[in-house]
């Protein structure tokens, strides 16, 4: 009797649907093999070379927007190497006022990072970003011009807005030119680019070090000044290297621009480009339980991981090193963890598997941390 329903409500849906909404049911019940078969037809038929296509695509896509949130969270993460420098001492910060500065940028990062990819459908992404990345350069610069507390809070908020489309904007847009087999090793390509700049801001805090006192400025302000300036010079290079959805994007003809349309649409359904989202929209997101059980996971990832971005060059220091040895210690780790994984991300999409290698990433992470503790407390008690 059940299968008899289950029968007549499926005719039901299908005599509902309109021909283009039945084709496109149809094309999301084939399997990975299928719809590969599928684009590889598509492409003969369009006259388009989908490797090629997709070098193409790589090469436009991935590489300015590493180089936009490499910017964005080098100059996020700075704070950590010019605590090192000083940066306390001189503002007067004490109690918890330097962790308050180190939290506050969060509180209008999270509740601009929404809007901003609403604003992504009214101004075109590489305008926006663009535009963001420059305002969160003047913001870095200014912070070398703080004189208390109070200041640098104020800077640190501004620093949050203008940071706030970065990331969830990269990876929207991303997610519009590949598929999900595609998709991991690229997002841990761009995603490793945190790695890279928490290691080239221990590396060039440690140059910058021979500045200090130079023209007036003590070396953590040196830090804010020329990591700024290099921000926000960049911004300009990248309002012309940023793409735009595919549908907009200038590196492409309009003939390979319909071909990834279409082959999207065989793996994921309709973009939804042409669709005006409205707030109602926004609210069904919110009911979705798998949003709320997501951002938990990425909660219990992301604490370690700004507790490390945050304090590394501080912890080092407290193991007996100068300053500049705490700088330039604080590049490995980042290092390792860059190759890490890019090695991960890459085995997965070979493998067409995700949970394993997340639960070993976890347990590596477990494994490290439950040294530095075992080790920290063999150190406090016997030494």
């Amino acid at each position: 009797m059940s299968s008899s329903s289950s029968v007549n409500d499926k005719k039901k849906l299908e005599e509902a649907l309109s021909p283009a909404e039945h084709d496109l049911q149809h094309d999301l019940s084939l399997s990975d093999a299928e719809k590969d078969l599928e684009v590889e037809s598509l492409a003969k038929e369009m006259g388009i070379n989908h490797n090629r296509l997709m070098w193409k695509i790589d090469m436009c896509v991935v590489p300015p927007f590493c180089l936009l949130y490499f910017l964005a969270f080098l100059d996020r993460v700075n704070i950590s190497n010019a605590k090192v420098y000083g940066i306390e001492k001189e503002l007067g910060l004490h109690g918890d006022q330097f962790n308050t500065c180190l939290t506050v940028f969060f509180v209008p990062y999270v509740v601009f990072e929404v809007l901003s990819n609403y604003c992504l459908k009214i101004v075109k992404p590489h305008i926006w970003l663009s535009g963001m990345i420059f305002l969160f350069g003047i913001v870095t610069i200014c912070v070398a011009f703080t004189k208390n507390y109070g200041g640098l809070i104020v800077c640190r908020l501004f620093l949050g807005v203008f940071e706030a489309g970065s990331f969830p904007s990269i990876f929207y847009i991303m997610a519009n030119f590949y598929n999900k087999l595609e998709a991991q090793r690229r997002f841990s390509i761009f995603f490793s680019c945190t790695c890279l700049a928490g290691g080239c801001a221990g590396a060039l805090a440690f140059r910058i070090h021979d500045l200090d006192g130079v023209h007036g400025y003590s070396s953590w302000k040196w830090i804010y000044l020329i990591e700024g300036s290099f921000t926000a010079g960049l911004a300009f290079l990248l309002f012309f290297l940023v793409t735009d959805f595919p549908e907009q994007a200038r590196f492409m003809n309009q003939n390979e621009r319909d071909f990834l349309k279409k082959k999207l649409e065989i793996y994921s359904g309709n973009s939804g480009f042409e669709i005006k989202q409205t707030w109602a929209d926004i609210g069904k997101v919110f009911k979705e339980p798998l949003l709320y059980l997501a951002a938990l996971a990425y909660f219990f990832l992301i604490v370690p991981s700004y507790s490390y971005a945050f304090f590394a060059p501080t912890i080092i220091k407290l193991l007996g090193y100068t300053n500049m040895e705490a700088q330039s210690h604080s590049i490995y780790p980042w290092l390792v963890s860059l190759g890490f994984s890019i090695m991960v991300a890459f085995a997965s999409d070979r493998m067409g598997r995700r949970l394993p290698f997340a639960i070993l990433a976890g347990i590596i992470a477990i494994v490290g941390l439950a040294m530095k503790i075992s080790g920290y407390c063999i150190r406090h008690w016997f030494w």
